[in-house]
Formats: structure tokens, C-alpha cells, sequence
């Protein structure tokens, strides 16, 4: 074991020779300066002296002790003994790596359920990427079913709030009644049945993201309420006598026509140019059809 973890120190503190080397999309062999071998396979190696092959090194059953193996996201890796006249002297060390695929992934992984390569899907995403690092407020709009939180979720995962609350809100399922008090919170006796004062959703995403889905279902007196936060950042709770003051990214979503419903008078204009800051619309599956098979792949194997 003594020598095992010398030989390992020694691996660890020399320079990389031709040993640590690794596959090219090419099927090359390719010198990897600074490579790092996760220690649990190199000391498997060093210990009983046998190759170990991993088909799926990134798997969660493959030497699961050793973090390094899935942070890395090797696909797939080789790991010889070094024998010379019956002493072990060291081990050789490939990985095989899609170097194109690993860009794909990369630039993909932050829409986790987002699933379609189709042109109109790929330009939303394109949007996405672009909105995300921002603090701009963005109005999805889209069919029901379309997707529009996963859009959101993917605009906060990827923006500098991503460590923070992301809280949806569905306007439309809330009663116009409850409302208020369910985005902004209420004090004490505020009316019958507030026994006590309530944190809103605003003040459980400080510091985050909320999501506005159905935005265009907000009664009048909400509208104006929300019209404050966006120009304020701030709001009072229901019977409340002071201002409650909140960093908040907002992000609304909606099936409706806006513009029909500022036209009708149900929709603030100004609200509207507020949250219109970053429009972002979402194709109906009927417009991305080649996306249907991979759809389908998906929610089989999920």
C-alpha cells in the first residue's frame, strides 16, 4: 500500500509524458498535458495491477466514490498496468472523447427538459441564451402547453440569480380575490382569516426569479400593484402601512393576445411595455414537427 500511494505521488507530481495520452474524434492518439486520471481507477490499477475498461465512465455505478469520474464527463476510459520485468513502473491512461458532441452538450445543458433540434425551437433557445445572463424583464408568450416555464426555468438557471429562488405563479389559477395577497403578502387582520402576517411570492423570491404564468388573467388593482413593483421594486402587503423593497428578475408568461387586451381595456398599456421588455415566443408543436420523434424518445425512456 506504501508503494502504491509513492507511485501514485510520483504520477501525481511529474510532468506528463507520452503515457498520459488520449483518443481524438479521429480515433488519434493525442498528448494531454495536465490530464488528471480520478484517483479511485488509478489506485484500482496501482492495487491489484488489472486494466480497468469503462464503456460509460461518467455512469453513476462506476467508481462511485470518486466524484472526478462524473465531473469530468469522460465518455469512456482505458487504464493499463505498467509492467516492466515484473514490477509495476507506472500506467497508461486513454480517453476516448466526441470532441463535436461534447460541444453540442455543452451548449445544451442548461435546457434540461427542453428537448428539439428544430430551427424554430433552436432560434428560442438562441433568445434564451442571449436574455439569460441580463436582468431584463422577458414576456413569453405561447399556446398552453407549449412549454413557457421551461423556458423561464432555463433563462434562471443560466442568468447570475441561478443560486437563488425561482417561484411560479400561475395568475390564472389563484382567485382575483387572493390574489394580491398571495404575490405580495399580507399583515395581521389584513382581512377575515389573516391571523397572521404572510410573506408573498415577491418577497420569497428576493434575491431570484418569478415566474408570472397567465399574466394576462391579473385583475386591475393587481396590475397597478405589479406596474409598482417593476418600476419601484417595491410594494406593500394587504393592510399594510410601509413599503416592502425586493430585487426580484421577473418573468411573465402568457396565451393571450396583450395588445387585443390593452385594445379592450383589460391590459394596462403601460404594464404591458414593462413586461414587453424581452418578448420571446414559443412555437406550437405543430410548428416544430421534427421535434416529434425525439419528443417521443424522451417520455419513453423517462
Amino acid at each position: 500500500m506504501e508503494r502504491d500511494e509513492q507511485l501514485l505521488a510520483a504520477l501525481r507530481g511529474r510532468e506528463p509524458t507520452a503515457a498520459d495520452t488520449q483518443l481524438d474524434d479521429q480515433g488519434g492518439l493525442v498528448a494531454t498535458p495536465g490530464a488528471q486520471l480520478p484517483d479511485t481507477v488509478l489506485r484500482h490499477v496501482l492495487r491489484t495491477q488489472e486494466a480497468v475498461l469503462l464503456d460509460d465512465a461518467g455512469a453513476p455505478s462506476a467508481f462511485p466514490a470518486d466524484p472526478d469520474v462524473t465531473k469530468q464527463r469522460i465518455p469512456s476510459l482505458l487504464c493499463l498496468p505498467i509492467v516492466k520485468q515484473g514490477a509495476l513502473i507506472g500506467a497508461l491512461h486513454l480517453e476516448s472523447e466526441n470532441i463535436v458532441l461534447r460541444e453540442e452538450i455543452d451548449k445544451t445543458s442548461m435546457f434540461e427538459e427542453i428537448v428539439g433540434t428544430s430551427p424554430p425551437l433552436r432560434t428560442v433557445l438562441s433568445h434564451v441564451s442571449k436574455v439569460a445572463p441580463t436582468d431584463s424583464t422577458v414576456l413569453i408568450a405561447g399556446e398552453t402547453g407549449t412549454g413557457k416555464e421551461l423556458i423561464a426555468r432555463a433563462i434562471h438557471t443560466r442568468s447570475p440569480r441561478s443560486a437563488r429562488a425561482f417561484v411560479a405563479v400561475n395568475c390564472a389559477a389563484i382567485p382575483s380575490s387572493l390574489i394580491a395577497s398571495e404575490l405580495f403578502g399580507h399583515e395581521k387582520g389584513a382581512f377575515t382569516g389573516a391571523l397572521q402576517r404572510r410573506q408573498g411570492r415577491f418577497e420569497l423570491a428576493d434575491g431570484g426569479t418569478i415566474f408570472l404564468d397567465e399574466v394576462g388573467e391579473l385583475p386591475a388593482e393587481t396590475q397597478i400593484m405589479l406596474l409598482r413593483v417593476l418600476q419601484e421594486h417595491e410594494f406593500e402587503r394587504v393592510g399594510g402601512s410601509g413599503p416592502v423593497r425586493v430585487n426580484v428578475r421577473v418573468i411573465a408568461a402568457t396565451n393571450r393576445n396583450l395588445l387585443a387586451a390593452v385594445a379592450d381595456g383589460t391590459f394596462r398599456v403601460d404594464l404591458f411595455y414593462r413586461l414587453n421588455v424581452f418578448p420571446l415566443d414559443v412555437p406550437a408543436l405543430r410548428e416544430r414537427r421534427s421535434d416529434v420523434p425525439l419528443l417521443v424518445e424522451y417520455f419513453t425512456h423517462r
